[in-house]
């Protein structure tokens, strides 16, 4: 089971604004200095990035088709019984305030954080702040 659970960045569906900034970026040669090399942490070549990302850039594109608003419904967030931490950086570009605000909305035990000058990258560009958040929730569990 699961004890506590930190969401950043969470989508429930993909949004026309989020298809659209993500075909800017599709191509991982354009990506800023360090983002390719934190991927290439886990995978083999620059290729094997660019192959991976496409794919997910090409889904995003049908997401609603096939999920619709909300690819979980409202019935599933409510059986989620632990502890979340819904991190929402208000200068996300992938994910709009009104997916985190669904997610606290539904989930009986979440909290929901927003931060002003924070991406979808919350997680790297605040890495500090992003690892005491996910201390303090694990270890009140």
């Amino acid at each position: 089971s699961v004890n506590a659970m930190v969401l950043s960045g969470a989508s429930i569906c993909g949004s026309k604004e989020a298809v659209r900034f993500l075909n800017t970026i599709v191509k991982v040669d354009s990506w800023g200095p360090g983002r390719l090399d934190s991927y290439l942490r886990s995978y083999e070549s620059p290729q094997k990035v660019q192959e991976l990302w496409t794919k997910f850039v090409r889904s995003t594109e049908y997401h609603e088709h096939y999920f619709g608003k909300d690819m979980f419904g409202k019935d599933a967030y409510y059986n989620v019984k632990c502890p979340v931490v819904i991190i929402f950086g208000e200068k996300d570009q992938i994910t709009d305030a009104e997916q985190s605000l669904h997610l606290n909305r539904y989930m009986r035990f979440s909290k929901l954080m927003r931060f002003p000058s924070a991406g979808h990258d919350f997680h790297q560009k605040f890495a500090t702040k992003f690892k005491i958040i996910c201390e303090e929730l694990f270890w009140k569990v």
